[in-house]
């Protein structure tokens, strides 16, 4: 078929294609090393794995999972769990399996990889273990994954990060980085989800507002505008209130229509997940306003 013809065949596809929805979780497990008691991984592991595999909205499971604080041994455990998700991303200690991973997990039912990859947020983004600018806690790391909707065909770049817990000045690097990531590489302007824990001190932080005037919208606050850091907040430290203004976030770029979106608090068998709450979008791309992927040579 030649370029012409497929770029006819699928704009006449693209212009009766129903919108997209993609379900969309992040969620910071906690690491399955700290010494938590009774709130330790191998109590809470079954807790965990149902807050990440349940459907935000009594239908899908989520096409698209943000995890933050995960060690190999959890990723393993997931992997088991849920036959159906693919994971990108590695371990920031090493670039293999140390450390911890910042993995996007995707539904491979209904997505397809095209690429993916991981840099450090540092002066040396592809060197293993390297930190960011300023008085820095630990290596930090984009995950990031191009996914093919398999049945509209249409393409969105999925990010994830966990910023430093220690310097305000690292988060703002490592935002900085993030959004040079996306200048230099998303050519083709890609619907954007960048989910993760950015450790803000509060919501309307410097890291926060240069990824929202990189045209982003948190999706969390389209739908709840007026939600104080008591009903907002996702870091609980196992107790389910709040501890901190909301510090995990499902940021989608404008050509992704939010929804809706929620905090999921819920206990199951008995305990928390983890100490912070799973945060959740459904979003919707219409595939007639993306660009088609470009054809296959043969």
């Amino acid at each position: 078929m030649g370029v012409l013809s497929w770029v006819l065949l699928v704009g006449m596809a693209a212009a009766t294609a129903d919108p997209v929805r993609i379900a969309v979780r992040s969620f910071n497990i906690r690491t399955g090393w700290a010494p938590d008691l009774w709130n330790a991984w191998p109590f809470r592991a079954t807790a965990c794995l149902q807050a990440i595999g349940d459907p935000p909205d009594g239908d899908l499971s989520p096409d698209i999972v943000g995890l933050q604080e995960v060690l190999s041994f959890q990723l393993s455990r997931i992997r088991d769990a849920f036959p159906y998700y693919v994971s990108v991303g590695h371990g920031r200690g090493d670039g293999g399996t140390r450390g911890e991973y910042g993995p996007i997990l995707f539904d491979a039912r209904r997505w397809s990889l095209v690429d993916s990859g991981m840099f450090w947020l540092s002066d040396t983004p592809t060197v293993p273990g390297s930190k960011p600018a300023g008085a820095s806690g630990c290596p930090r790391i984009l995950t990031w994954a191009r996914l093919r909707h398999r049945a509209a065909g249409v393409d969105v770049l999925a990010l994830n990060t966990h910023l430093d817990h220690v310097s305000s000045r690292a988060r703002l690097d490592g935002v900085h980085r993030i959004l040079t990531f996306l200048r230099e590489s998303n050519v083709d302007a890609l619907p954007v989800i960048l989910t993760g824990d950015f450790n803000n001190d509060v919501e309307d932080a410097p890291e926060i507002t240069a990824v929202k005037q990189a045209g982003f919208v948190d999706s969390y606050r389209v739908v709840h505008p007026d939600d104080d850091d008591d009903d907002a907040g996702t870091f609980h430290a196992f107790t389910g209130r709040a501890a901190s203004a909301k510090i995990d976030f499902v940021f989608a770029t404008r050509g992704l229509a939010v929804v809706d979106a929620g905090i999921d608090r819920q206990k199951r068998c008995g305990r928390y997940p983890s100490d912070h709450f799973p945060i959740s979008a459904t979003l919707e791309l219409d595939p007639r306003r993306v660009s088609p992927p470009p054809p296959t040579a043969t």
